[in-house]
């Protein structure tokens, strides 16, 4: 009788095992096809945009500086493109390519970076940006910068621009966001201190970090 039980109970336990190996296979099955519908669902979403935008591109993009003394003409790059999503909108962020460099500085970087001449205090990084409402399916294209503060890049450890992005960023994220239309024409900017917003740019005339 013992002898019986023992046995019957080696079965269940034998079953037991095929039953949690065929569970943990689905499981990861579902994982992966999940995975696969999101990658395809996310290619098809940028390849709609690059279409969109080659529709709706202007001829020239020129991107300005502060003072309008300086400009460059600048065009989507796709190889890095990717999305976010929440609630209604969903948005595709990709790199520019441009002829020359502007760029916008905070002022305490700036004078960081002359006191140390470490290349590191003078970073700042603008993207081509893609907004759709997935209820009204409008989509509209526009440029932001990401400034970082003094405070924002030592605490990034020098790698500000990791964790900011159209729809997210970090709670410790400090700067500022400006915001060009899709020809290059600036539109407005906010500042940012610990992930908050304190102030709004509405002008490039003048230096927006003073």
């Amino acid at each position: 009788m013992n002898q019986l039980l023992k046995k019957q109970g080696k079965l269940l336990g034998i079953i037991a095992i095929f039953v949690m190996l065929l569970f943990a296979g689905y499981s990861c099955r579902m994982e992966l096809d999940n995975s696969v519908y999101e990658n395809a669902e996310k290619q098809t979403t940028i390849e709609n945009v690059k279409a969109w935008y080659d529709a709706h591109k202007p001829e020239n993009i020129i991107l300005r500086s502060f003072d309008g003394a300086r400009q460059v003409q600048i065009q989507a790059y796709w190889s890095n493109a990717f999305t976010t999503k929440y609630d209604s909108l969903k948005v595709v962020e990709t790199d520019i390519m441009s002829k020359g460099r502007i760029m916008f500085f905070d002022s305490a970087c700036v004078a960081k970076y002359d006191e140390t001449q470490d290349p590191k205090y003078e970073q700042c990084y603008t993207r081509m940006v893609f907004r759709i409402n997935l209820n009204t399916k409008d989509t509209v294209g526009f440029l932001m910068t990401v400034v970082p503060n003094l405070d924002w890049l030592e605490k990034s450890n020098f790698k500000p621009f990791m964790e900011v992005t159209y729809l997210f960023r970090s709670h410790q994220f400090g700067g500022l966001i400006l915001f060009h239309n899709i020809d290059g024409s600036f539109s407005n900017g906010w500042r940012y201190v610990d992930g908050r917003i304190v102030g709004r740019v509405t002008s490039l005339n003048a230096n927006p970090s003073q």
